[in-house]
Protein backbone atom coordinates (compact mmCIF):
# COMPACT_ATOMS: atom_id res chain seq x y z
CA UNK A 1 0.00 0.00 0.00
CA UNK A 2 1.02 3.43 -0.63
CA UNK A 3 1.06 6.43 1.29
CA UNK A 4 1.52 9.54 0.65
CA UNK A 5 1.68 12.71 2.81
CA UNK A 6 2.97 16.05 3.11
CA UNK A 7 3.69 19.05 5.30
CA UNK A 8 1.48 21.73 4.57
CA UNK A 9 1.61 24.87 7.22
CA UNK A 10 2.19 22.72 9.98
CA UNK A 11 -0.95 20.02 8.99
CA UNK A 12 -0.21 16.68 7.85
CA UNK A 13 -1.71 15.46 4.81
CA UNK A 14 -2.16 11.86 4.07
CA UNK A 15 -3.54 10.30 0.87
CA UNK A 16 -3.93 6.73 -0.06
CA UNK A 17 -3.27 5.51 -3.59
CA UNK A 18 -6.15 4.37 -4.74
CA UNK A 19 -4.96 1.51 -7.35
CA UNK A 20 -2.26 0.36 -4.76
CA UNK A 21 -5.29 -0.13 -1.96
CA UNK A 22 -7.15 -1.87 -4.71
CA UNK A 23 -4.29 -4.40 -5.48
CA UNK A 24 -3.90 -5.07 -1.40
CA UNK A 25 -6.85 -6.45 -1.04
CA UNK A 26 -6.71 -8.78 -3.81
CA UNK A 27 -9.01 -10.30 -6.31
CA UNK A 28 -11.23 -12.17 -3.66
CA UNK A 29 -12.65 -8.91 -2.46
CA UNK A 30 -13.12 -7.38 -5.67
CA UNK A 31 -14.94 -10.62 -6.50
CA UNK A 32 -17.13 -9.99 -3.67
CA UNK A 33 -18.22 -6.97 -4.53
CA UNK A 34 -18.96 -8.30 -8.03
CA UNK A 35 -20.66 -10.93 -6.61
CA UNK A 36 -22.95 -8.51 -4.89
CA UNK A 37 -23.25 -5.68 -7.46
CA UNK A 38 -25.29 -8.80 -9.69
CA UNK A 39 -26.87 -10.36 -6.69
CA UNK A 40 -26.03 -13.42 -6.22
CA UNK A 41 -26.64 -14.23 -3.04
CA UNK A 42 -25.15 -17.52 -2.66
CA UNK A 43 -21.79 -16.69 -3.65
CA UNK A 44 -19.48 -18.35 -0.52
CA UNK A 45 -17.97 -15.10 -0.62
CA UNK A 46 -21.03 -13.22 1.01
CA UNK A 47 -22.05 -15.76 3.22
CA UNK A 48 -18.52 -16.01 5.11
CA UNK A 49 -16.34 -12.92 4.91
CA UNK A 50 -12.41 -13.17 3.56
CA UNK A 51 -9.55 -12.33 5.17
CA UNK A 52 -6.85 -10.39 3.84
CA UNK A 53 -4.06 -9.12 5.16
CA UNK A 54 -0.61 -7.03 4.47
CA UNK A 55 2.19 -6.08 6.57
CA UNK A 56 3.26 -1.91 7.01
CA UNK A 57 5.94 -0.48 8.67
CA UNK A 58 5.68 3.47 8.88
CA UNK A 59 8.75 5.46 10.14
CA UNK A 60 7.84 8.98 11.90
CA UNK A 61 9.72 11.74 13.70
CA UNK A 62 6.77 12.66 15.61
CA UNK A 63 4.66 10.94 17.55
CA UNK A 64 2.19 13.07 16.86
CA UNK A 65 2.32 12.58 13.27
CA UNK A 66 2.07 8.31 13.98
CA UNK A 67 -1.19 9.00 15.46
CA UNK A 68 -2.57 11.02 13.28
CA UNK A 69 -1.70 8.50 10.24
CA UNK A 70 -2.58 5.71 11.90
CA UNK A 71 -6.26 7.47 12.70
CA UNK A 72 -6.24 8.38 8.87
CA UNK A 73 -5.58 4.65 7.53
CA UNK A 74 -8.04 3.25 10.19
CA UNK A 75 -11.18 5.22 9.13
CA UNK A 76 -9.81 4.52 4.92
CA UNK A 77 -9.37 0.68 5.64
CA UNK A 78 -13.24 1.05 7.51
CA UNK A 79 -14.82 2.65 3.66
CA UNK A 80 -13.29 -1.16 2.56
CA UNK A 81 -14.99 -2.89 5.46
CA UNK A 82 -11.44 -3.75 7.04
CA UNK A 83 -10.34 -2.70 10.25
CA UNK A 84 -6.28 -2.76 11.77
CA UNK A 85 -5.19 -6.27 13.59
CA UNK A 86 -5.27 -4.59 17.25
CA UNK A 87 -2.91 -7.53 18.44
CA UNK A 88 -0.18 -6.67 15.48
CA UNK A 89 -0.84 -2.87 14.86
CA UNK A 90 1.18 -1.03 17.77
CA UNK A 91 3.02 2.33 18.24
CA UNK A 92 7.13 1.65 18.38
CA UNK A 93 9.51 4.61 19.81
CA UNK A 94 13.01 3.11 17.22
CA UNK A 95 15.72 5.13 16.78
CA UNK A 96 18.80 6.99 17.72
CA UNK A 97 16.98 8.54 21.35
CA UNK A 98 14.87 5.60 21.83
CA UNK A 99 17.55 4.49 23.99
CA UNK A 100 18.01 7.48 26.06
CA UNK A 101 13.61 7.96 25.86
CA UNK A 102 13.47 4.35 27.45
CA UNK A 103 15.22 4.96 30.71
CA UNK A 104 12.77 8.04 31.29
CA UNK A 105 9.20 5.38 30.65
CA UNK A 106 11.17 2.71 33.13
CA UNK A 107 12.37 0.49 30.70
CA UNK A 108 15.92 -1.13 30.59
CA UNK A 109 15.81 -1.03 26.80
CA UNK A 110 14.08 0.08 24.15
CA UNK A 111 11.04 -1.19 22.57
CA UNK A 112 11.49 -4.16 19.44
CA UNK A 113 9.92 -4.75 16.11
CA UNK A 114 9.08 -8.16 14.42
CA UNK A 115 9.00 -7.87 10.60
CA UNK A 116 8.84 -10.74 8.58
CA UNK A 117 10.84 -13.07 10.50
CA UNK A 118 13.29 -10.46 12.14
CA UNK A 119 13.59 -8.35 15.36
CA UNK A 120 14.81 -5.32 14.63
CA UNK A 121 16.26 -3.57 17.26
CA UNK A 122 18.01 -0.25 18.68
CA UNK A 123 21.58 -1.13 19.24
CA UNK A 124 25.33 1.25 18.49
CA UNK A 125 28.21 0.26 16.05
CA UNK A 126 32.04 0.19 16.61
CA UNK A 127 32.26 4.05 16.29
CA UNK A 128 28.94 4.27 19.07
CA UNK A 129 26.99 5.70 16.56
CA UNK A 130 23.44 4.38 16.12
CA UNK A 131 22.66 1.44 13.75
CA UNK A 132 19.69 -0.75 13.47
CA UNK A 133 20.13 -4.45 14.65
CA UNK A 134 18.70 -7.22 13.32
CA UNK A 135 18.45 -10.98 13.98
CA UNK A 136 16.11 -13.92 13.23
CA UNK A 137 12.88 -13.83 15.36
CA UNK A 138 12.83 -16.22 17.89
CA UNK A 139 10.13 -18.42 16.91
CA UNK A 140 11.08 -18.58 13.67
CA UNK A 141 14.28 -19.77 14.27
CA UNK A 142 12.88 -22.31 16.42
CA UNK A 143 10.23 -23.29 13.88
CA UNK A 144 13.81 -23.59 11.14
CA UNK A 145 15.26 -25.92 13.94
CA UNK A 146 12.72 -27.75 14.02
CA UNK A 147 12.09 -28.24 10.32
CA UNK A 148 15.81 -29.24 10.00
CA UNK A 149 15.44 -31.89 12.75
CA UNK A 150 12.58 -33.99 11.23
CA UNK A 151 14.15 -33.59 7.58
CA UNK A 152 16.72 -35.32 9.12
CA UNK A 153 14.89 -37.91 10.70
CA UNK A 154 12.96 -38.60 7.74
CA UNK A 155 15.96 -38.74 5.09
CA UNK A 156 18.40 -40.89 7.92
CA UNK A 157 17.99 -43.52 6.20
CA UNK A 158 19.66 -42.78 2.72
CA UNK A 159 22.95 -43.02 1.33
CA UNK A 160 25.16 -40.19 3.23
CA UNK A 161 26.09 -38.01 0.19
CA UNK A 162 22.40 -37.91 -0.64
CA UNK A 163 21.63 -36.61 2.86
CA UNK A 164 24.33 -34.13 2.94
CA UNK A 165 22.68 -32.73 -0.51
CA UNK A 166 19.69 -32.35 0.56
CA UNK A 167 20.71 -30.60 3.49
CA UNK A 168 23.07 -28.08 1.93
CA UNK A 169 20.25 -27.14 -0.07
CA UNK A 170 17.93 -26.31 2.75
CA UNK A 171 20.59 -25.01 4.54
CA UNK A 172 21.44 -22.50 1.46
CA UNK A 173 17.60 -21.14 1.24
CA UNK A 174 18.03 -20.46 4.62
CA UNK A 175 21.05 -18.50 4.72
CA UNK A 176 19.74 -16.85 0.92
CA UNK A 177 16.75 -15.21 3.55
CA UNK A 178 18.30 -14.76 6.88
CA UNK A 179 22.08 -14.18 6.13
CA UNK A 180 21.87 -10.25 6.29
CA UNK A 181 24.52 -8.09 7.97
CA UNK A 182 23.82 -8.03 11.74
CA UNK A 183 22.19 -11.76 11.91
CA UNK A 184 25.09 -14.11 11.27
CA UNK A 185 24.94 -15.22 15.01
CA UNK A 186 21.73 -17.00 14.37
CA UNK A 187 22.73 -18.16 11.19
CA UNK A 188 26.14 -19.83 12.40
CA UNK A 189 23.99 -21.06 15.73
CA UNK A 190 21.64 -23.16 12.65
CA UNK A 191 24.63 -24.69 10.88
CA UNK A 192 26.34 -25.47 14.21
CA UNK A 193 22.64 -27.36 15.43
CA UNK A 194 22.39 -29.25 12.35
CA UNK A 195 25.91 -30.21 12.43
CA UNK A 196 25.42 -31.92 16.22
CA UNK A 197 22.01 -33.15 14.93
CA UNK A 198 23.39 -35.19 11.82
CA UNK A 199 26.23 -36.84 14.41
CA UNK A 200 23.52 -37.89 16.61
CA UNK A 201 21.43 -39.40 13.68
CA UNK A 202 24.42 -41.43 12.35
CA UNK A 203 25.24 -42.36 16.08
CA UNK A 204 21.77 -43.94 15.58
CA UNK A 205 22.57 -46.10 12.42
CA UNK A 206 25.91 -47.43 13.82
CA UNK A 207 25.28 -50.83 15.37
CA UNK A 208 27.46 -49.83 18.79
CA UNK A 209 25.25 -46.74 18.85
CA UNK A 210 27.88 -44.28 18.61
CA UNK A 211 30.97 -43.52 16.45
CA UNK A 212 33.95 -41.96 17.41
CA UNK A 213 34.17 -37.88 16.62
CA UNK A 214 37.13 -38.54 14.43
CA UNK A 215 34.83 -40.98 12.33
CA UNK A 216 32.31 -38.09 12.22
CA UNK A 217 35.50 -35.39 10.76
CA UNK A 218 36.21 -37.98 8.43
CA UNK A 219 32.64 -38.45 6.60
CA UNK A 220 32.62 -34.49 7.15
CA UNK A 221 35.41 -34.16 5.53
CA UNK A 222 34.47 -36.20 2.46
CA UNK A 223 30.95 -34.83 2.84
CA UNK A 224 30.82 -31.25 3.84
CA UNK A 225 28.14 -29.16 5.12
CA UNK A 226 27.42 -25.70 3.86
CA UNK A 227 29.08 -23.47 5.44
CA UNK A 228 27.21 -20.17 7.22
CA UNK A 229 27.37 -17.04 4.74
CA UNK A 230 26.08 -13.79 4.66
CA UNK A 231 24.16 -12.92 1.32
CA UNK A 232 23.60 -9.34 2.16
CA UNK A 233 27.00 -8.33 3.79
CA UNK A 234 27.37 -4.64 5.32
CA UNK A 235 29.48 -3.39 2.50
CA UNK A 236 26.29 -4.62 0.09
CA UNK A 237 23.83 -3.73 2.77
CA UNK A 238 25.10 0.08 2.73
CA UNK A 239 25.05 0.84 -0.50
CA UNK A 240 21.41 -0.27 -1.13
CA UNK A 241 20.50 2.35 2.29
CA UNK A 242 19.51 5.09 1.16
CA UNK A 243 19.04 8.01 3.96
Amino acid sequence: MNVVGKLDEGNLHVQFEEGALETELGDGLRHRHEAKAVGNSDSPDLRQPRQCSTLLVVAFQFRADALRVQEALRKRLGKFGLTLEPAKTKLVEFGRFAQRHAGKRGRRRPETIFFLGFTLYCTQNQKGNFKVGLRTEKSRLQRSLAHLRDLMRRMRHLPVQEQVSNRNQVLRGHDAYYGIAGNFHAVQRVHRVVERYWYKMLCSQSRKGHISWEIFHRIKARYPLQRPRLRLPYRTLQSMAVL
